[in-house]
């Protein structure tokens, strides 16, 4: 049982969601969940011993690269994975923050799934779908 609780979360649509829970375990120790893409490499720096991602949906290997870093104390790969997932972040600025259509629009640009969303104002539209497919195409060069 967990003796003290904590968490935050900041959805207000500006292009970020900063979120996290905390505990206080019974070994006196704390733990963090945090979901940040922009953190999790200076979270890792800093100890963490994990990460949860969303955009990670779109390309996870560099996710996957930059946790087997850290856990090897490779601190330069660890950074330049974090630039990767950072330029990565620009599917979701290309829609303005909206993180979730940005999202689903790169994985349909992928062909791993179709743009449709069942709530249609988080549809990707076909300008939207465009514009994540020049940011994709853009890590790529």
């Amino acid at each position: 049982v967990l003796d003290h609780r904590g968490g935050g979360s900041d959805h207000r649509g500006g292009g970020s969601d900063h979120g996290g829970a905390g505990t206080r375990r019974g070994d006196g120790g704390f733990s963090w969940i945090q979901g940040e893409d922009y953190l999790h490499g200076p979270s890792l720096l800093l100890g963490a011993q994990g990460m949860v991602t969303g955009l990670g949906n779109v390309r996870i290997d560099d996710y996957v690269t930059m946790y087997r870093a850290s856990q090897e104390a490779d601190w330069e790969t660890v950074k330049e994975m974090q630039r990767r997932i950072n330029r990565l972040y620009g599917i979701i600025r290309a829609l303005g923050g909206r993180t979730i259509p940005a999202i689903k629009a790169a994985i349909s640009a992928q062909g791993r799934c179709r743009p449709y969303m069942r709530n249609p104002s988080m549809t990707a539209s076909a300008a939207d779908l465009e514009a994540v497919a020049k940011v994709l195409a853009s890590l790529e060069s």
